[in-house]
């Protein structure tokens, strides 16, 4: 359950870490010094990570988003492909993985139909 505790005392320090990954971006998105900045693209992929993690998904997906957008900026200033971009990218297609959960209509297995899939819940 999102946000909730793990048993055996982990639950604790989990929760106290992602939240100061949070204050971290926090604190890193009010830098002045965009051109040459790169606190956010540090801080972000552990915070989505610690929020993958913990099933935070409505969480990551804006963060994600954001990856993308100072990732792609970091590259256009460093004038070619950064890892940062390409890993922005593995952290786009986890999150659409998690979104796009799919099981197969077995139905279909036994008739002449297409097969057609939908949303597991």
């Amino acid at each position: 359950m999102p946000g909730s505790r793990h048993v055996g005392g982990q639950g604790g320090k989990n929760e106290e870490g992602r939240d100061l990954l949070r204050n971290a971006l926090a604190a890193a998105r009010l830098t002045e010094n965009v051109a040459t900045d790169m606190d956010e693209l540090l801080v972000l992929p552990p915070l989505i990570d610690a929020l993958f993690s913990s099933d935070e998904i409505d969480e990551v997906e804006p963060l994600v988003e954001s990856y993308r957008e100072e990732a792609a900026a970091w590259s256009s200033r460093r004038k070619g492909l950064t890892f940062e971009e390409l890993s922005s990218v593995l952290y786009s297609a986890r999150l659409h993985e998690v979104l796009c959960i799919c099981t197969p209509c077995w139905k279909c297995l036994h008739t002449a139909l297409p097969c057609s899939f939908h949303r597991g819940q």
